[in-house]
């Protein structure tokens, strides 16, 4: 027959009342008043729905009261008025949606407290402050939305915090358990949990047990998660979607001895390359069965990550970051320096992989007899590089936040017979440019002597002549040897029917032709002028007396500046016509119009000769 209140007729002595699983309703201010010396009240799994304030008050010695799976709603402020002795309270499986923040001010002994299954949602600040003594806080399956660093205020002495099966809580924020200085086991378990701070267990330094298994945590942890909880014991990780983890992460877990990472999305690449090479040749001790289960890549699903060869997984990892791959080209027994283009924070952690399995973390300074040293921006040097050294180097940078950026860098062995042909394809080139700077200068040496004999032969020489032009120079020689080279001022479109010259181009000024020269060769002695300017008009105004100076005048008024060749047959017929009229000076008129006639035969004789001379070859 079960009970429907509580009985009256209770002995005075009794210590302990076991009145649970029965029909009781309420409890009222006068059910304890003659059983003061209960050490412990079992009233779980009743119908009671309310407390009133003071109904316990009588129960001074009282330590357990447990009233689990009932129908209570809300703690009033003096529900537990009087149990200064309490040190163990159930309230678990009730309907709990609202707790006074004094509701525990009466129970400053209270070590253990139950609020397990019961619909809240958060809890008030400061509300344990008055109970330093609590070990043991069950708050799992409450339906809480978030934690606050104020709710666990007072609680130094707490060793363990159920927080498990909060389907609602998604985050746990940074120092939210900071005052938990003395907490051993945290259980954070088949709950709602999406993201952990950097600083989410700050100040749990004396933690042994932390389960975050079968929550929605995805990704990876921060690289610096347990910085505080370095003697945590016992790690489940099992049942989230982590695809990554770094092993800096467990290796900071000196004490580990259970660690659970099965039923994850762990992808067997770059994300665990690291944890694979950290250990590479066998799993981690601490590692329970059934390991680390591959999900990704497709044809490693279901293998254990020890099961696969460190060449596979870096060979997986290439082919996920292969735009970021570099190759290199090194001779062996040479020193190589591979750059690492990754940048770098405060607290972030570098190390270098290769295809043979080595791994050469940050701390891999000089004077540790390695092959492979670190620069402080990061850069590998290896030094007398090997066959074994020919593949790739992943550089892999891991951030605080757990993310990590990777770069590769392919070394390829240098053929013997590739180097000596790209050393021989580079002497060619550097030959080939020597070669054509020398004859560079030789004809610029050749050009210049050229010039130096044609300054003594003809001093004053034209402006416009180009001592560079190779053409130039030859047909300037070749007119040389029939012709005298002068200066006129003539008109250009004048037929040089009256005149000793022939107008080529260019602009001049007036000068007297030097004298004349006497050059010899096979064909004997002849004179020809030097140079000289010719002002060149309508006729032949004079000729002066001496044979060695020639001086033709013309109209002023429409000069024409040029340069001109003279014919030394035209001036040998001038000659000639001199010579004839000095001899018939004494002759009248007429005698010079006979003169006139010869120089205009001398004329069209001149105009026959000149296209079969050298005449037409001009300068530039």
């Amino acid at each position: 027959m079960q009970l429907r209140e509580i009985p009256s007729d209770v002995p005075l002595d009794t210590q302990a009342l076991l009145l649970g699983s029965n029909l009781i309703h309420y409890v009222s201010l006068e059910s304890f008043l003659e059983v003061t010396g209960l050490i412990e009240l079992h009233l779980e799994r009743n119908l009671i729905g309310f407390v009133p304030s003071k109904a316990f008050h009588p129960l001074i010695k009282l330590k357990f009261l447990d009233l689990k799976y009932n129908r209570i709603k809300v703690v009033p402020r003096l529900a537990f008025s009087g149990l200064s002795n309490l040190e163990r309270l159930d309230l678990a499986g009730n309907m709990i949606s609202s707790i006074h923040a004094e509701s525990f001010t009466f129970t400053p002994n209270v070590q253990i407290l139950n609020l397990y299954d019961n619909p809240l949602k958060d809890l008030p600040d400061l509300l344990f402050q008055s109970s330093p003594h609590m070990m043991s806080l069950n708050i799992g399956k409450c339906s809480m939305e978030s934690l606050t660093r104020s709710i666990f205020q007072g609680l130094h002495n707490l060793t363990t915090l159920v927080l498990s099966e909060n389907e609602n809580l998604d985050a746990i924020q940074d120092y939210v358990f900071t005052d938990l200085t003395n907490l051993e086991k945290l259980m954070l378990d088949h709950g709602g949990l999406k993201r952990l701070t950097s600083r989410a267990f700050s100040g749990l330094y004396n933690l042994k047990e932390l389960r975050l298994d079968h929550n929605r945590l995805a990704h990876t942890l921060y690289l610096h998660i347990f910085e505080d909880s370095s003697e945590i014991e016992i790690l489940r990780l099992d049942g989230n979607t982590f695809s990554s983890l770094h092993y800096n992460v467990i290796v900071s877990l000196k004490n580990l001895e259970w660690l659970q990472l099965d039923d994850n999305r762990w992808r067997c690449d770059c994300g665990l390359l690291g944890m694979r090479a950290f250990w590479s040749q066998r799993r981690p001790p601490m590692l329970t069965s059934p390991g680390i289960r591959c999900s990704h890549p497709e044809k490693y699903r279901d293998l254990d990550l020890w099961n696969i060869p460190i060449s596979s997984i870096v060979e997986s990892c290439l082919r996920s970051i292969e735009r970021n791959v570099q190759f290199k080209e090194v001779e062996l027994g040479s020193t190589v320096v591979l750059e690492c283009s990754l940048s770098q924070k405060n607290d972030s952690y570098l190390a270098w992989f290769s295809s043979n399995g080595a791994y050469i973390p940050e701390d891999t300074f000089e004077g540790n007899n390695s092959r492979y040293q670190f620069d402080s921006d990061g850069a590998l040097t290896i030094t007398t590089v090997t066959e074994v050294d020919i593949g790739p180097f992943i550089c892999s940078v891991t951030y605080p936040d757990g993310a990590t950026a990777l770069r590769a860098v392919m070394l390829t062995p240098m053929e013997t017979g590739e180097a000596s042909s790209t050393m021989t394809y580079v002497l060619i080139i550097v030959s080939f440019t020597i070669l054509m700077i020398l004859i560079f200068v030789l004809l610029l040496v050749v050009i210049l002597q050229r010039n130096r004999k044609l300054d003594v032969t003809n001093p004053q020489r034209p402006a416009s002549y180009n001592p560079l032009t190779i053409l130039t120079m030859r047909t300037r020689r070749r007119i040389e040897q029939a012709y005298a080279y002068a200066y006129a001022d003539v008109q250009r479109q004048r037929e040089p029917k009256e005149i000793d010259a022939y107008a080529i181009s260019a602009s001049i000024t007036e000068e007297k032709f030097e004298n004349s020269h006497v050059q010899t060769d096979s064909s004997g002695t002849k004179q020809v002028p030097s140079y000289g300017t010719l002002s060149l008009g309508d006729r032949l105004s004079s000729i002066t007396n001496s044979m060695e100076k020639y001086r033709l005048q013309g109209s002023a008024s429409d000069p024409c500046d040029a340069y001109a060749y003279v014919s030394p047959n035209r001036i040998n017929r001038q000659r000639i016509l001199k010579n004839e009229i000095e001899k018939d000076s004494q002759q009248s008129g007429e005698t010079i119009a006979t003169a006139l006639e010869i120089n205009q035969t001398a004329d069209t004789n001149d105009l026959e000769n000149r296209e079969s001379n050298a005449y037409i070859e001009i300068l530039d």
